[in-house]
């Protein structure tokens, strides 16, 4: 057992070292200017995904809103984007809306709408689906 014990050991520390050794090379073989550019690149590589996220999220608020609001407001979904483009631009400015390259409205059979656009100046299309809210209930 001792032998186990002393040999898990000896791998465990030579792992260590080879690690230690490998992220000197990597990091003392470098001048300045390429560490940062090293450092970029990696941080740049782990925050891409997060990025990618956050712009998604963040894209087509105005759009769900103002869509959202025409259901509430009329009891059924816009048939298209130049009829809630209508509807917004009648709201006496309570209502905003950006421009997109491309919107697209679809009924789902649950009484949902599934929306698929495209942001000006985007190359990627992003999509929400909204839910139905009766008139009747309290918003919160």
């Amino acid at each position: 057992m001792a032998v186990r014990t002393r040999t898990f050991r000896f791998f465990q520390q030579a792992a260590f070292v080879v690690s230690l050794s490998i992220v000197f090379c990597l990091t003392a073989c470098m001048s300045h200017r390429d560490a940062e550019h090293f450092n970029q690149g990696i941080a740049q590589a782990f925050a891409a995904p997060f990025d990618t996220l956050a712009i998604a999220v963040s894209q087509g608020n105005d759009l769900a809103y103002a869509t959202a609001a025409y259901q509430r407001k009329n009891a059924r979904w816009p048939n298209d984007y130049s009829e809630l483009t209508n509807f917004v631009a009648k709201s006496d400015g309570y209502l905003i809306l950006k421009r997109y390259e491309e919107v697209n409205f679809s009924q789902e059979t649950n009484g949902a709408i599934h929306i698929v656009f495209l942001p000006l100046g985007k190359t990627n299309k992003a999509t929400f689906t909204l839910v139905p809210t009766s008139a009747n209930e309290p918003s919160h």
